[in-house]
């Protein structure tokens, strides 16, 4: 099932929540910059690539909520 199109105030907003939860992770867990890097130059390529935004930027959130979650329960159960 194709999700509806973005309208560009929402590409714009969802871009944002992404940036920021890279940051969060970044920040909060000491991870490499090159992370949030990474997600700008997929970015980048997608629009070049015409791919479908909408599609892309959902796959990034539920990336970076997984990254998010995993570094969660890892520092839960004690480890470091």
């Amino acid at each position: 099932m194709a999700l509806p199109k973005l309208t560009p105030n929402e590409i714009s907003r969802a871009v944002e929540k992404i940036r920021r939860r890279y940051d969060e992770y970044i920040y909060k867990y000491f991870k490499p910059r090159t992370i949030k890097n990474a997600f700008e130059d997929r970015y980048i390529e997608a629009i070049k690539a015409s791919t479908d935004i909408s599609n892309f930027l959902m796959a990034e959130i539920s990336a970076v909520e997984e990254l998010i979650r995993r570094e969660e329960e890892r520092v839960g159960s004690g480890q470091a």
